[in-house]
């Protein structure tokens, strides 16, 4: 795996839990909100989504009214052992909320059917998971954009580098323009590859002066034997 799919695979990744995690809080509200708005109607006797019931149980566990289970909890509120408790149970298949708090004679249980919260938090639910999967996919085509851009600098870095290493062209350039951390990189590229140009012309240089300096001080002794040879003949 390149370093720019991991990149890509790591930004998509957190974009999509932060968008699983958001949709999952979303839906946590949606539920409190809404249970909560159940839990008032049961605390003053009404419910505008269903039709309230009312069970009666007294301290001894006999009870009249609507047939729920008596519970340890709602003796121990009758007999005034604990405080008064919402919770949500299932009755004959239907998930019900009751509230059960303390009277004179023992406890009242108040509980009304789930049945449309649950259709409500359902909806929610589907447009979290929608809007989510959604959310998931526009972050992964976001993390490639994000990756592209983000790994320009660096992939022209790479060409240059293996332009070099190709050519042996040391007058290669890294073209940048900002002053960022990559920025500052490519400057230090330019600046070894130009430290390494001119080291290399004056080595060149060097190795040119050094190959032609025994060629010049033969052809120099050749032309002054040449001229002393012409001049002795000269004077003969």
């Amino acid at each position: 795996m390149t370093f720019r799919q991991r990149l890509m695979l790591l930004t998509a990744c957190a974009i999509a839990l932060t968008v699983a995690a958001t949709s999952f809080a979303v839906w946590q509200v949606a539920q409190h909100e809404l249970l909560g708005q159940v839990d008032a109607s049961l605390a003053s006797g009404s419910s505008p989504y269903a039709r309230v019931a009312t069970m009666i149980v007294a301290p001894d566990g006999s009870h009249g009214g609507l047939a729920l289970p008596v519970t340890s909890r709602m003796l121990a509120v009758a007999n005034g052992q604990a405080s008064p408790y919402f919770a949500s149970t299932t009755l004959n298949g239907v998930h019900i909320r009751e509230y059960v708090s303390q009277e004179p004679s023992g406890a009242t249980v108040v509980a009304t059917d789930l049945h449309p919260t649950d259709r409500a938090l359902a909806r929610i639910r589907f447009w979290a998971f929608l809007i989510g999967g959604a959310g998931i996919l526009i972050a992964a085509g976001l993390a490639a954009f994000v990756a592209a851009a983000a790994l320009l600098p660096v992939r022209r870095l790479t060409a240059a580098a293996e332009s070099v290493a190709a050519t042996g062209d040391l007058s290669e350039r890294v073209e940048h323009g900002a002053d960022d951390e990559l920025g500052r990189l490519a400057t230090r590229f330019n600046e070894m590859l130009a430290a390494l140009e001119e080291s290399n012309l004056t080595v060149i240089q060097h190795d040119l002066l050094t190959d032609d300096l025994p060629a010049a001080a033969f052809d120099f002794i050749h032309a002054r034997a040449v001229l002393e040879h012409v001049a002795d003949r000269e004077h003969a």
